[in-house]
């Protein structure tokens, strides 16, 4: 039972007597696959320490020894090469009993004789007590390990599994991932040799053949505290005119996590982190574009490689994890995730990668008792969390590039709003030189009504999906609260203050799922609105708020717009004020205060403008035209649309959005985070 059936597959059990070499300190271990030999057998042979004839009657040959395990908890670690052993149940030596029914052990320890086992279940299991099933430890001179050689051999004949050419490729591909390929091969090595079969594997692509061709390389390192730091390449594609750019993170920072609200955190910590210790992460990306593909010479083994070894593994202390990163398991959700969102997220089979993992700090993370992947717990899930913020780091950074990719492979570059309107306005220039404007110009003149008109309605359509999740949130919230104060002694006092707020939070945001007409409003109506749309969540998330237009009378500008549509524009950017604002709280801890400025103001040169400004993390290196484009969000889960359609939206208004340089706005003092705003060039 614990050697066949407790091992999933034929490849595992061999992938876990590996892992015995490991422990047993070796340098190298070969797999020797004689499958045209009779009898048929497996041999796996090890430079190790090897073992006494003690060690392999007290230890070895008792189920469930705890010697391991020990040694891990003790952090008692090899003489040779500093190691901590990979095993703590007992078991794992039982894999040999999965690949056949007769097992030969051979093994030889430093200044010892060779000991030499055999298990022939044939015989055994003829036993009906246990008692009798006696097995016979014998101790020669050394045959296999001469001289001052040490190590073990396993030899297994009787074989339980036909060996097909394609298990064997893929046993050879297992082989090769057993230490991490990004890291170099290190202290330790596996391989595999099929004698009589090498044409089974002798055409099959390697990782150092992906590697040298991947446009995109990624690393990071995430600390004990929860704090990452990270490079990014991206080399260039031959035949493409898209220049290289390099790019890393200027210090360490807390790692994002997904789904971060009032009630989970948005960033990782020491807490966070416990369990798991350091992590350390390589990842090369591809594009499978077919005007890329078509740039290589060996296009279909590249993507057969891909599509059999994409995906991100697991190593601790240097040696794999199985199964994370096997065909077919989808560890961290990357397959889904593409599917929501094609042009900026990463499958498994355009990238291939590593999580490298300590040993002595991953406690957290269990083995299950089949090897195959950690025991699910709140370690494994949160390691789920680390991997996927960094990754999302790698993606938006990839979506910088992978547009300019786009445009340059495709026979019709994307452009916006900007792009039809340049086209219309070129076409009146052609019939104007053509002396025809006069005939066709009423037609050119329709077209351009017809397609403002749509790019309204789509623009209210979007500016209300993109906040109405943020609707269906605060609503919650508010009744949540209003239950509570309900279920009280005594519903009065705060109550009627909720129940006020919960009333602007529906009416305010009842102006967004209409579609109003354009007429003259005043800024500071739309400040106030915000104001006081917004209440509730500036305290519930500790936000100073300052207005100081809201303590005089004057109105401030004048401009004629929908005043639905900019209000959603302008409840974007609070809302994005109000993320980041929170995660530097938790990140600078209990002595941070949060503010945000919101007031309009005459110092742009593009006209006046309601201004918004935080002293949140800012917009670090990206530039306007990054955090503007579609689909373009650091916020894990993001949708990448808000700042769009917020420009959009400003665009259609005969407006602007702009990112003021530090100084440009005058500004109370403290507001060093972003700064953000809505330009309205035909106010008065």
């Amino acid at each position: 039972m614990l050697g066949d059936e407790l091992i999933g597959t034929p490849r595992l059990a061999v992938f876990e007597l590996v892992k015995n070499a490991y422990d047993a300190d070796a340098s190298s271990v070969s797999v020797s696959m004689r499958l045209d030999a009779s009898p048929a057998r497996i041999t796996i042979q090890d430079d190790g320490t090897g073992m006494t004839l003690e060690t392999i009657r007290d230890i070895w040959l008792v189920p469930g020894n705890g010697h391991r395990g020990e040694q891990r908890r003790n952090l008692h670690r090899s003489e040779r090469y500093n190691r901590l052993p990979l095993g703590e149940k007992g078991i794992g030596r039982f894999a040999a009993h999965k690949l056949g029914e007769r097992i030969e052990l051979v093994t030889r320890a430093k200044d010892a004789l060779e000991c030499r086992v055999v298990i022939d279940w044939t015989r055994l299991i003829r036993k009906k007590y246990l008692e009798d099933a006696s097995v016979k430890i014998a101790e020669r001179e050394p045959k296999v390990f001469t001289e001052n050689e040490t190590g073990t051999r396993i030899r297994i004949t009787g074989l339980r599994t036909t060996w097909q050419r394609g298990e064997i490729r893929r046993l050879y591909n297992q082989m090769l991932s057993m230490t991490s390929p990004f890291e170099g091969a290190g202290e330790f090595q596996a391989e595999l040799e099929v004698p009589g079969y090498e044409n089974w594997i002798e055409d099959l692509y390697g990782p150092d053949d992906v590697i040298d061709v991947a446009p995109w390389k990624f690393m990071f390192d995430v600390d004990q505290l929860g704090r990452v730091i990270w490079s990014y390449s991206f080399r260039g594609i031959p035949g493409i005119k898209v220049s290289p750019r390099w790019t890393r993170s200027r210090k360490r920072m807390p790692i994002p996590l997904r789904g971060g609200n009032e009630k989970s955190r948005k960033t990782a910590n020491a807490d966070f982190m416990k369990g798991i210790g350091p992590v350390h992460g390589v990842i090369y990306a591809y594009d499978r574009d077919a005007k890329i593909i078509s740039q290589m010479s060996n296009a279909k083994s590249f993507t057969d490689y891909l599509d059999d070894n994409g995906g991100v593994r697991v190593y601790r202390d240097g040696v794999r994890v199985y199964n994370y990163g096997e065909a077919g398991d989808d560890w961290l959700g990357l397959d889904l995730r593409r599917v929501n969102a094609p042009q900026r997220k990463l499958s498994r089979n355009i990238l291939i990668g590593s999580v490298s993992l300590d040993l002595q700090h991953s406690g957290g993370l269990i083995e299950k008792t089949n090897r195959e992947g950690f025991v699910e717990n709140d370690r494994t899930e949160r390691l789920r969390e680390v991997a996927l913020g960094a990754i999302q780091i790698l993606e938006i950074e990839r979506f910088k590039d992978k547009e300019l990719l786009r445009e340059r492979t495709s026979a019709k570059p994307v452009q916006g709003r900007p792009g039809v309107v340049g086209t219309i306005e070129a076409l009146r220039d052609r019939l104007r030189d053509g002396g025809v404007l006069k005939t066709y110009g009423p037609y050119v003149d329709s077209i351009e009504h017809e397609y403002e008109t749509m790019q309204e309605a789509l623009l209210q359509a979007g500016m209300a999906g993109v906040n109405l999740a943020l609707i269906f949130h605060e609503v919650e919230r508010g009744v949540r609260s209003l239950e509570a104060q309900l279920g009280g002694a005594d519903s009065s006092g705060p109550f009627g203050g909720q129940v006020q707020e919960l009333v602007h939070l529906l009416q305010g945001f009842s102006a967004l799922l209409r579609q109003d007409k354009r007429v003259k409003h005043a800024a500071k109506d739309l400040i106030d609105n915000a104001r006081l749309r917004n209440a509730s969540r500036f305290h519930a998330h500790g936000i100073q708020l300052e207005c100081p237009s809201m303590n005089f009378t004057d109105p401030g500008f004048h401009a004629t717009f929908q005043f639905g549509l900019v209000m959603g524009a302008l409840n974007n950017l609070i809302d994005n004020a109000i993320y980041w604002l929170d995660l530097k709280a938790e990140t600078e801890g209990a002595d941070f205060v949060s503010r945000l400025y919101i007031d309009f103001t005459y110092d742009l040169p593009q006209g006046p403008a309601i201004v918004v400004a935080d002293n949140g993390p800012g917009f670090g290196a990206d530039t306007p035209q990054d955090v503007v484009r579609p689909f373009f969000s650091r916020r894990p889960d993001g949708i990448g649309l808000g700042l769009y359609f917020s420009r959009m939206a400003m665009e259609s208004m005969n407006g602007e959005l702009v990112f003021p340089d530090p100084g440009q706005v005058d500004l109370p003092p403290g507001y060093d985070g972003a700064v953000v705003a809505i330009v309205f060039r035909k106010a008065s």
